[in-house]
This record gives structure tokens, C-alpha cells and sequence, in this order.
């Protein structure tokens, strides 16, 4: 018995009418591989693997499913990959359709995958077609499929560095009151590129940080113990590319000791 029988499968079929070679093939993979990492981590879902089930012969068509990781129950893992494949549906669309100087604040996280969207169409050559399908088996059927031509492809990659170009424009939201722990800090009152704190909102990574106001430093560095103080801040986040640059903390809402 197969042990991957009936579970969801995600297929790629590469129509080689002109040659692909080795390294277009690792790329397609590795694209792949890295857009599914992407999507899991970015949502904490689970850290599973795609694994291939097939590569059958005539075009490239690759089958992938899921890891089943033994620490998760079996109904956990299942949905993920009918999940992401929705999305690379989704982002392939959204890339294809893009119109130029429509990256907001408000949209800009949906383009954080483009560079593996790149990767895995650039391996179709300039001629090929692509064909991606989502399978579910058991009492939630499902089949969906979506088709990428060659002039598909042409637009998405011409697209790509226009919307690449957008994203490198510093993109500024305010928030609403978060917490905020120091990471390190500098002993001085102004502003430091040493500066770094964790705002668990955003992001679980140490972030440098900037003062609207240095008193507002100032009135932190003057707290007792500061690694071990809860601030609760209200911040404007700066994104380049989709990622957080820095912080910019505008008001000090409440200063919580550690007990």
C-alpha cells in the first residue's frame, strides 16, 4: 500500500516542449520548497517538509505531499497543503494582474512570496506551459487546477521587478498599543543603531528601534531593570520589501515591572 494514498498531493506539470535543464530543474524544486517554508512560517503553522511522491515521464509532472510529522495529530497536518496551494493560486493571480503603484501598507505583505513565484515560473523557460493542481481526497473532495501559459508567464515576469521596485519604497503604519520588550540597549539618551527590542505583534525577532521624541528614551532608560519591563508603546513600523526595518516608538502608554 502506498503510504501516501489519499492524502492531499499538490501536482506541477512542466510542459517541456523546449529543453529544461538540471539547474532549471533543482530551481523549480528549490523554489517550490522555500514558498511552502514561507507560507507555514509565516502563518506558525507546522515546520513540515514537502515531500515528492512521483515524477512520472513525457512532461516533468511532480506530485508533492506533506511530512507527517509524528507530534502532530493526522487532522492538523492535512489542510495545510490544500491551504498553501489556494494561496500560490492566489499570489500567482495577484502578480499576473498587478498594476503598477498599488502597493499600500494595507497589501504589501501579500507580495512577500514573489522572489520564489520568480523562481518556480522562470524554470517553464520562455515556451513551456505549467500547469499547477491541488488534490484532496476522502469526504472533503476537492480538485482545483490552474493553468500558466507562456504569455501568463511573460507578464508575471515582467511584473515582478516593477512590483520588487515598489516594495523597496519604505512603507509606514502606525499600530495600536503593543508591547514591547528591550533587547538591547545603548546608554545614551539619543537614538542608537544599537537599539533593539522584540514587539511579539510584529515580529518575534529583536528590531531596531527609533524615538519619535528622544525623552521618550530617555523616560525608558530611567526604568529600573528595563530587561525586565513590559512597555507598552505605540509604534510606526517600517517595512522594506515586505520585511520590518525598524520601529519608531511615538508614545509611552503604560511601564509594567516584572513581578
Amino acid at each position: 500500500m502506498n503510504r501516501f494514498e489519499n492524502l492531499p498531493q499538490l501536482t506541477i506539470k512542466l510542459d517541456d516542449k523546449t529543453p529544461i535543464t538540471a539547474t532549471q530543474l533543482k530551481n523549480f524544486y528549490d523554489g517550490v520548497a522555500k514558498d511552502y517554508k514561507a507560507y507555514t512560517t509565516k502563518r506558525k503553522l507546522h515546520k513540515g517538509e514537502l515531500y515528492i511522491e512521483s515524477v512520472k515521464s513525457g512532461s516533468i509532472i511532480t506530485t508533492f505531499v506533506e511530512s507527517l510529522t509524528p507530534m502532530l495529530p493526522l487532522a492538523e497536518k492535512l489542510p495545510t497543503l490544500i491551504e498553501y496551494g489556494k494561496s500560490l493560486f492566489e499570489l500567482i493571480d495577484l502578480v499576473k494582474d498587478f498594476k503598477s503603484n498599488t502597493v499600500t501598507k494595507e497589501n504589501s505583505h501579500h507580495y512577500e512570496r514573489i522572489g520564489n513565484i520568480e523562481q518556480i515560473i522562470n524554470t517553464a523557460g520562455q515556451n513551456n506551459n505549467v500547469s499547477i493542481t491541488i488534490n484532496n481526497y476522502g469526504p472533503n473532495a476537492l480538485a482545483l487546477e490552474k493553468a500558466i501559459t507562456p504569455f501568463d508567464a511573460a507578464i508575471i515576469r515582467a511584473n515582478i521587478p516593477v512590483i520588487e521596485q515598489e516594495l523597496k519604497i519604505p512603507i509606514t503604519s502606525e499600530s495600536d498599543i503593543v508591547e514591547l520588550r528591550w533587547h538591547q540597549a545603548r546608554n545614551t539618551d539619543e537614538s542608537s543603531p544599537g537599539d533593539k527590542v522584540v514587539i511579539g505583534h510584529f515580529s518575534t525577532k529583536p528590531v531596531k528601534v527609533l524615538f519619535g521624541d528622544e525623552a521618550l528614551k530617555k523616560k525608558m532608560l530611567s526604568t529600573k531593570q528595563i530587561f525586565h519591563t513590559l512597555f507598552k508603546v505605540k509604534v510606526e513600523v517600517i517595512k522594506i520589501k515586505g520585511k520590518i526595518k525598524s520601529y519608531t516608538v511615538i508614545e509611552i502608554c503604560d511601564i509594567i515591572p516584572d513581578l
